[in-house]
């Protein structure tokens, strides 16, 4: 829009302030000067509320001129932030597609560390394990390598050698034993392997001992 295809007119206005035509907001009373266009001009020239008439004098084409380059200050200025705002966006999208990336990336990195920690506890208990002997000690004696079950009647057995020195197998009912409340006498097979693991664990190697 230039100044040649605009028009300076003064509106005077009948109806309250704020009466809106042709894109114009218009004030109660004298409205001057207005740069308007052929359509403008016209909408509002018909308005039977509106007193339209054009301005000729100098001065009220310097302000067409004044508000015609105000307009186009305001078009160059809109322009040019919609530009920096584009490019402001831009920079926020790379931004965010960056954090997101770290973000995969951190994730990534803790799942790593948090598996290798638990391989290395893991590892490190394997290795603990393999590397102490499991023990299990009765009457001072170890009895790690007779079954578990039998553990009772050779601490019997033990007792009763210590008491009397034993040269055969002691009867059932003399290795009878209380577990947690509960009277237990082993059987004949059970009693047989307890003896026969204290004769070849204990009384042997304690012949053997002697003898060198």
């Amino acid at each position: 829009m230039t100044k040649l295809n605009l028009i300076a007119i003064a509106v005077l206005s009948a109806m309250p302030s704020g009466y809106r035509r042709a894109g114009f907001s218009l004030n109660k009373g004298e409205n001057s000067p207005l740069a308007v266009n052929q359509a403008q001009y016209d909408a509002l020239d018909a308005d039977k509320n509106l007193t339209v008439s054009i301005l000729d004098d100098e001065l009220a084409q310097a302000d067409i001129g004044t508000h015609v380059k105000s307009e186009s200050i305001l078009a160059t200025n809109v322009e040019q932030l919609r530009n920096e705002n584009a490019l402001l966006q831009g920079q926020v999208d790379t931004l965010t597609k960056l954090c997101e990336g770290q973000e995969e990336s951190i994730t990534t990195l803790e799942k790593q560390l948090a598996e290798h920690v638990v391989i290395t506890h893991e590892d490190t208990l394997h290795a603990l394990a393999d590397s102490v002997e499991t023990k299990s000690i009765v009457n001072e004696l170890d009895v790690s390598s007779a079954p578990e079950e039998l553990h009772h009647f050779i601490a019997v057995i033990d007792d009763l050698n210590k008491e009397t020195p034993l040269t055969k197998k002691p009867n059932c009912d003399l290795l009878r034993i209380d577990i947690k409340g509960d009277l237990v006498t082993p059987s004949a097979a059970e009693r047989d392997a307890a003896w026969a693991w204290y004769e070849d664990n204990v009384l042997i190697a304690a012949d053997d001992q002697d003898k060198g």
